[in-house]
């Protein structure tokens, strides 16, 4: 019979041939019909003529007393890197891999809904917050303290540099918030803030 025939063949078994579907580059600004790369290419990295996947998190330092509000990585003149991180409250600094308060005596007080911005300048890290006055420690330092020697002490959301000088955007001064408003400091001087013509 034709089913105890098959019952007693031989089994052959061919080998499966590995398909190797190439992607192109990532290209979401292309058109999606005819793109010759990928327009989605999420939770990978590239890695020679393709991608690879991201490698899995791990834990490398201990957490802020509460959420971060913002944070910057720097390097100083030294070539040794530093990273900052502010919260609702304090200032840190991660020292081998904990996040220790070097917040200046008395700490801050910033809403929830507000965020820290920072900058490097030179050998130091900038940080300022709209509820809170500039904030400056010099890179491997242990404290935070004002930054502002000036008459003028204004405070700012946003932080940048252009050129020689520190400029903040949506400032607040004497109480007051003037969202369209810019300040810059003196000209190589993040410490003073009065308007002079010599200066800047």
């Amino acid at each position: 019979m034709l089913s105890e025939r098959l019952a007693q063949a031989p089994i052959r078994r061919t080998p499966l041939k590995r398909v190797v579907v190439p992607f192109g580059e990532w290209a979401p600004d292309l058109p999606d019909l005819g793109n010759p790369g990928c327009t989605v290419a999420e939770n990978v990295m590239p890695h020679g003529q393709g991608f690879k996947p991201l490698p899995g998190l791990s834990v490398i330092s201990s957490a802020l007393d509460a959420r971060c509000q913002g944070a910057i990585a720097a390097v100083d003149t030294s070539a040794d890197e530093h990273l900052y991180a502010g919260d609702s409250s304090k200032l840190y600094r991660l020292v081998g891999t904990t996040f220790t308060d070097s917040s200046k005596s008395g700490g801050y007080s910033i809403a929830g809904t507000e965020r820290w911005e920072a900058i490097r300048w030179g050998n130091t890290v900038v940080f300022t917050a709209l509820e809170a006055p500039l904030q400056t420690v010099t890179m491997g330092g242990t404290t935070f303290a004002d930054l502002v020697t000036s008459t003028l002490k204004p405070q700012g959301r946003h932080i940048g540099i252009v050129r020689n000088f520190v400029v903040l955007g949506y400032t607040q001064e004497a109480g007051t918030n003037y969202p369209n408003r810019i300040r810059w400091c003196a000209q190589s001087d993040p410490a003073d803030w009065d308007q002079s013509q010599s200066t800047g």
